[in-house]
């Protein structure tokens, strides 16, 4: 029987009505789940009963006839649960509507065949003129509705998200098990209709056991969001703080605008994303959260590619590393016992342009130079004792500590050597002195100072060095370079220090009878002068005062690390940090004593090279945004260094999980590209150390590759507005601060399979980074949470999602109850709240 007999006095054909079944069920299936731009818009009871219109329909019809009526219900269901690709392929895609409704069309089509294959096995296994058992048809829909390979992957189960006594089950039995229930539930309402309507016997064995099923599954869901609630009030806990900028996907990219405008658009993004994030750790979080690729710098950041921030000589000639170690903190280490190998004879100086460019000189003229991997020995052009070397980037190079630009070596030493050049081709410069010189400072590659004994001074020229005539006669020892106008400072025998402002003139005046032996620059430009006797001067505004040291023996180094932290030592072999304006004592025991040092820097490079081991963290002071809106040349572009315009941590130094582009250079055999881009989230610890990195491993199609694109290179030609991003290898979750952080970006949260791979790595809480603002205002925010619900309920596991613009987050919680992220289009940070974190396992 097909039709009722009402419906054939009326003459409606037979196949209308079904349709309208079919229309039915498939709308009362996406109603279930988030289908407007509000959140909770889901109406989730209506799937209780939404595939009872498609058994009816099913009545009596041949398989092909199922088939087409399953594929017109999944076509309904996914089209009105996915329109809004269409906005993102006209948005995004640049496709026009005519070409971008189809293609959302095929997406829902296909999407729904999963229907079509369950109605044609359904028929086709129904036994003629009977009933299928009830269990079996709920399994056969649970175990297609499983199989089915989706561009989106959801499940009928999904929509229940906030039926929290519902969904507990799928600790057990994952989402499917929802789903089973359901349609269990579903054909015992079905079974009452036929009962009702058609007089058919009610079978009522498989009734009972149906609800009873959905009693128990029921019962327990109560009992496990007692115990969930009990072992979350019992766990660790973080504190959290998520960054929520309200940025949407226009203003991120900073698209249609002038380059003023989009050079301070895109500076506004960072420094807002860095004042909710200062506000968030001066209320005390632990862990602070941005969400995918947020981090878009205006220019190329400062990196480290090792954990070494300067390098120290000892007395012994022994190569020394003040390094950062993970969980101690900073330390020296010996690096080379002996330098004395690496070219024979003693090595007296040190001079850094990058951690991958210094040099060591020392006796008969004899160089080393060191980069990341090796210590090669130069080829000496002077017999004389060099005494002082300076590493600086080679001229051309508009950003001249551009990663991998040229250096060149300055270097000085007895009888008024001066040595220059690329450490391949030294030379030595024809000098106007026969004094000895003892420091050399420069202000770039061709034009610096040196110091030297009877008060020489000599400026130092690409071609030519010239004797500057101070007034003085005694010793000179050191020398600093300030800037690139010609700023200055000198020190030397019997307190003599000569300051000389940039652009003006020299001033030279006597600070006590102490012989000054070395000059130092640290953080926010602070200048220290230090010498025999722990005599410690300090030079700011003009201005000479006595500074507070820590010890009263001749200083034999004063130098500063990558970091700009000042480190100075005694003859008696002791180390002191600088903290503020006073000092802490370093562990410094089997070193000996220290007498020449040099900072490693942070090299600049383009966001982000996969080998990054440390981002440059800021000390500048953040700007009000409204002040940068009014002046952002006087206020930021102007007075900040380029270092601390791109540092992530600036204004705090929480550590930080954050989206981001990394790359890495292309195998030979990958055409049309020399390097590789990620979709990577990066964590960073309290110094700005790398944690982890987690590459996306599951891209989005189209948004982040080309099916076959790499096989036909010529579909990214055709389609120039998709991402090529390469996939990630491994699934990985971070070891910080005694606990364990799974990582995940972007739709893997919804991922069964990934995240199953990631509960077995043991994480204490999962993090997703997700960037829902390229959907604009649509449901798909509110479908993604929907979907990632069932991920922390399945492993029994917090998940924390920081989100994009106007695309609410949510917090799903080991039951399953999501706390619900600022309201779409509202700017702000949320937290900082604290989160159980389970003590390992799943």
């Amino acid at each position: 029987m097909t039709t009722s007999p009402t419906t054939a006095r009326r003459g409606i054909p037979a196949a209308l009505v079904r349709l309208a079944w079919s229309t039915l069920a498939g709308t009362l299936v996406f109603l279930s789940f988030p289908f407007l731009v509000e959140p909770d818009s889901n109406w989730w009871p209506l799937a209780w009963f939404a595939l009872v219109p498609m058994f009816w329909a099913l009545r009596g019809v041949s398989r092909k006839q199922a088939f087409w009526l399953g594929a017109w219900t999944g076509l309904v269901t996914n089209m009105g649960g996915f329109w809004w690709i269409s906005e993102v392929l006209g948005d995004f895609g640049h496709l026009p509507d005519y070409i971008a409704w189809p293609l959302t069309g095929l997406n829902a089509l296909y999407q729904g065949l999963s229907f079509a294959f369950f109605a044609y096995l359904y028929v086709r296994l129904r036994p003629p003129g009977g009933r299928l058992n009830l269990f079996a048809v709920a399994a056969l829909f649970t175990v297609v509705e499983y199989v089915f390979p989706l561009i989106f992957p959801w499940y009928l189960g999904n929509g229940q998200y906030r039926f929290l006594l519902a969904i507990q089950i799928a600790d057990l039995t994952g989402v499917m098990g929802v789903t089973f229930v359901m349609v269990a539930f579903n054909l015992v309402l079905f079974r009452g209709v036929e009962r009702l309507l058609l007089g058919r016997e009610l079978p009522r064995l498989q009734v009972g056991l149906a609800l009873a099923l959905v009693v128990v599954s029921f019962g327990y869901g109560a009992v496990r969001l007692s115990q969930v609630d009990d072992e979350m009030a019992a766990a660790d806990k973080l504190k959290l703080g998520m960054v929520e900028a309200d940025i949407g996907i226009w203003e991120k990219q900073a698209s249609g605008l002038n380059q003023r405008e989009r050079f301070e658009t895109l500076h506004r993004n960072l420094l807002l994303h860095q004042t909710l994030s200062a506000d968030l750790s001066r209320r005390g979080a632990e862990l602070i959260v941005w969400p995918e690729s947020s981090y878009f710098p205006l220019d190329d950041p400062f990196i480290k590619r090792s954990d070494r921030f300067a390098l120290a000589l000892t007395d012994g000639g022994a190569l020394a590393a003040w390094r950062h170690l993970p969980d101690a903190g900073f330390a020296w280490s010996v690096e080379r016992p002996s330098l004395a190998g690496e070219g024979g004879g003693r090595y007296r100086a040190l001079g850094a342009a990058r951690e991958d460019a210094w040099a060591a000189v020392g006796d008969r003229g004899r160089v080393l130079f060191g980069t990341l991997r090796d210590i090669q020995p130069l080829q000496a052009v002077t017999d004389a004792d060099l005494l002082a070397v300076d590493v600086v980037h080679a001229a051309g190079y508009r950003r001249p500590q551009l990663d991998g630009a040229r250096v060149v070596l300055w270097a000085v030493g007895q009888g008024g050597a001066i040595v220059t050049g690329p450490p391949e081709r030294l030379a030595v410069v024809p000098a106007p002195s026969a004094a000895d010189l003892a420091a050399v400072s420069m202000w770039n590659a061709r034009r610096g100072l040196a110091v030297g004994a009877a008060g020489a001074v000599v400026e130092l020229g690409q071609a030519k060095a010239e004797r500057v005539d101070l007034g003085v006669d005694v010793d000179l020892h050191a020398v600093l370079a300030l800037g690139d106008a010609g700023g200055a400072v000198i020190a030397g025998a019997r307190g003599t220090v000569a300051t000389r402002p940039a652009g003006g003139k020299w001033v030279v005046a006597r600070h006590g009878e102490a012989t000054l032996r070395h000059v130092a620059r640290g953080r926010a430009g602070e200048i220290l002068i230090a010498g025999d006797g722990g005599a410690l001067l300090r030079y700011a505004a003009g201005a000479i005062t006595a500074e507070a040291s820590p010890t009263a023996a001749d200083i034999t180094m004063l130098a500063a690390d990558a970091r700009g932290d000042l480190l100075l030592a005694d003859a008696k072999g002791r180390v002191f940090l600088r903290r503020g304006r006073s000092w802490v004592a370093v562990e410094a025991a089997g070193l000996g004593t220290l007498v020449a040092g040099a900072p490693l820097p942070y090299v600049q490079s383009p966001p982000l090279p996969r080998d990054i081991r440390y981002l440059w963290q800021s000390q500048a002071a953040l700007p009000t945004l409204e002040s940068f809106s009014r002046d952002p040349v006087g206020v930021e572009f102007s007075p900040v260094s380029a270092a601390d315009q791109t540092a992530v941590q600036r204004g705090f130094t929480t550590p930080i999980l954050f989206g981001g582009i990394t790359w890495g250079p292309a195998p030979p055999d990958v055409e049309g590209q020399d390097r590789l881009k990620y979709n990577t989230a990066i964590m960073l610890d309290e110094v700005g150390r790398v944690v982890g990195t987690y590459d996306k491993v599951y891209l989005l199609v189209f948004g982040e590759y080309i099916p076959f694109g790499e096989t036909f290179p010529g579909l990214y030609d055709a389609f120039p507005h998709s991402g090529r991003f390469t996939p990630g290898t491994e699934v990985k979750a971070f070891d910080w601060s005694g606990k364990r952080i799974g990582v995940m970006v972007c739709y893997e949260d919804i991922l069964p399979k990934f995240t199953g791979e990631l509960a077995d790595k043991s994480p204490n809480i999962i993090i997703n980074v997700t960037n829902d603002a390229w959907f604009g205002r649509t449901s798909e925010p509110h479908l993604h949470l929907a979907l990632s619900v069932f991920r922390a309920v399945a492993f029994g596991l917090p998940l924390l999602r920081a989100s994009r613009a106007r695309s609410p987050g949510g917090h799903p919680g080991p039951n399953g109850l999501a706390e619900q992220a600022s309201p779409s289009g509202v700017r702000g940070a949320r937290g900082a709240r604290r989160t159980g974190c389970d003590n390992g396992g799943h």
